[in-house]
Formats: C-alpha cells, sequence, structure tokens
C-alpha cells in the first residue's frame, strides 16, 4: 500500500512538472517505477507491449510524442493486469488528450497527465 503511494505521488508530480515545463525528468521516473517495478514485476509484457505501441507512435508522428513519454509508457503499463485493461488505456488516454487538444490547437500539449489518468481509469474500472 505504502509503494503504491509513493508511486501515485510520483505519477503526480511527473504530471505536474510536464504540464508546468513540457519535460519528464529520469529522476523522477526512476522514482514513480521502482516501487511499481516492485509491486507489478509479473506484468512486464504488457509493459513491453505498451512501449512498443508509444514507440511506434513516436516513430510515426516524426518524434512530436516526447522520449520522456516514451520511458513513461513503460512505467505506466506495470500496474495493468490484463491486454484488455491496456488497450482500454491507451483508448481512454488517446481520446482524453484528442478532447483536450481541441481546445488547445496548435500548441503543444503535455501527455504525461493523460497517459497517467488513462491508466489508472483502466485500471479502476476494468477488473
Amino acid at each position: 500500500m505504502i509503494l503504491e503511494i509513493l508511486s501515485i505521488f510520483s505519477l503526480t508530480k511527473i504530471a505536474w512538472h510536464d504540464i508546468r515545463t513540457q519535460k519528464i525528468r529520469n529522476s523522477d521516473l526512476i522514482a514513480a517505477g521502482f516501487p511499481l517495478v516492485l509491486l507489478y514485476w509479473g506484468n512486464w509484457l504488457i509493459s513491453f507491449l505498451n512501449f512498443i505501441i508509444y514507440l511506434s507512435l513516436y516513430i510515426l508522428s516524426m518524434r512530436k510524442l516526447g522520449a520522456g513519454d516514451l520511458k513513461l509508457s513503460i512505467i505506466c503499463a506495470l500496474p495493468l493486469s490484463s491486454v484488455f485493461q491496456l488497450m482500454q488505456a491507451v483508448a481512454t488516454t488517446w481520446f482524453i488528450g484528442g478532447v483536450f487538444a481541441l481546445f488547445k490547437p496548435r500548441t503543444s500539449i503535455a501527455f504525461a497527465p493523460f497517459m497517467i489518468l488513462g491508466t489508472y481509469l483502466a485500471k479502476f474500472s476494468i477488473p
């Protein structure tokens, strides 16, 4: 329970820093990822699949998606326990991010908050 709270605090810090600077620090990724790896190591394959999805998007978008977002994709998928939850998280992330982008056109947006929100909405809405 304490590790989960610590990781949520660290993910919140990542989201806040990304909103302010559009950068995700590696030290914050390590602080968020370490407790999640300890808790959810068994979900490494789902995490790897999420990384492949975001790596494809990173390449197709010609690096419009940040490298920090790519690294965050590994950490965000650790709490997910099934491929169905992963697909729900990715769809929710892109839907919420897309709706937000409609109201803020022609500017770059911080994507980490949407990734984190989409992950936890999928985790708690699908058993």
